[in-house]
């Protein structure tokens, strides 16, 4: 599951968003900007968590759904 930093415009729609492994990569990468928990989130592809220091990878649906069937 992911946790997701929303990123808003100056109108408070969503235009994009950073996705972290836990609630603790969130806060420490965003700081100040930090806008509180937001996680059990589903992404659609696996990919590494964007605290630049952490490494871990966050799983996406992809790795879950069995295509062979």
């Amino acid at each position: 599951m992911a946790h997701l930093h929303l990123i808003s415009n100056k109108n408070g729609q969503v235009i994009d968003q950073k996705i972290y492994c836990s609630d603790i990569c969130n806060l420490i990468d965003n700081g100040q900007n930090y806008n509180g928990w937001c996680g059990c989130n589903e992404i659609d592809y696996t990919q590494k968590c964007d605290n630049k220091n952490c490494g871990n990878i966050v799983n996406g649906i992809e790795k879950t759904m069995d295509l062979t069937t």
